[in-house]
């Protein structure tokens, strides 16, 4: 990483970032429009995603709303 620096803790998901991606399930549609309706967003919204990790939540965030921002400090969750 050049720029920051990561805790060791969080850079050991570094490290397991495909396997994370493999076995962390999606995200319930129930909740997805729990959240929708508790902050008031519609498709014309423009949604953060802040420590996106592998990019499970953002994939099914880029189809709902208009613009979405993923961020995500560890490089191989990003890469994945």
């Amino acid at each position: 990483m050049t720029g920051h620096q990561v805790h060791a803790r969080a850079g050991a998901f570094d490290a397991a970032a495909e396997a994370y991606d493999r076995g962390r399930p999606g995200w319930p549609e129930a909740a997805l429009e729990a959240v929708e309706r508790r902050f008031g967003l519609s498709r014309e919204s423009a949604v953060l995603d802040l420590a996106a990790g592998t990019g499970k939540l953002t994939r099914q965030l880029v189809p709902r709303f208009a613009s979405v921002v993923a961020v995500e400090p560890l490089d191989g969750s990003r890469r994945r």
